[in-house]
């Protein structure tokens, strides 16, 4: 009986837990939205790589991120919208527009584009 009472208040204690976590994660995700609706370039790519692990719907959001900041001249977000192309996560999956991405942001010298990653 001790154990059961023990158990459900650790159980309980965890969800409480688990509940915060995900609280403080989607005031950190609002927080960058707000940053990067004000177009604030870091923002912009912190959004978008925060965004690109999670549903379908949350990678097409990081791709409109990262297109957002990559149009602003980020290799950066350059090199992470050319992953999303070459992979198809959040948009279709296009070998040439990766392609594009990745060359544009390697002519900048960012040495992460500069890798095969086709």
């Amino acid at each position: 009986m001790i154990l059961f009472l023990l158990a459900g208040g650790l159980a309980t204690a965890r969800r409480s837990s688990s509940k915060q976590a995900s609280s403080s994660k989607q005031a950190h995700l609002n927080h960058l939205r707000s940053e990067a609706q004000a177009e604030k370039l870091r923002a912009q790519i912190e959004l978008g790589l925060a965004l690109e692990s999670g549903s379908e719907a949350d990678r097409a959001e990081a791709a409109r991120w990262f297109l957002t900041a990559a149009n602003q001249g980020s290799p950066e977000a350059q090199t992470d919208l050319g992953y999303l192309y070459s992979v198809g996560s959040g948009v279709p999956r296009d070998p040439e527009r990766a392609f594009m991405w990745f060359q544009r942001a390697g002519a900048e010298g960012y040495a992460p584009a500069q890798t095969d990653r086709l």
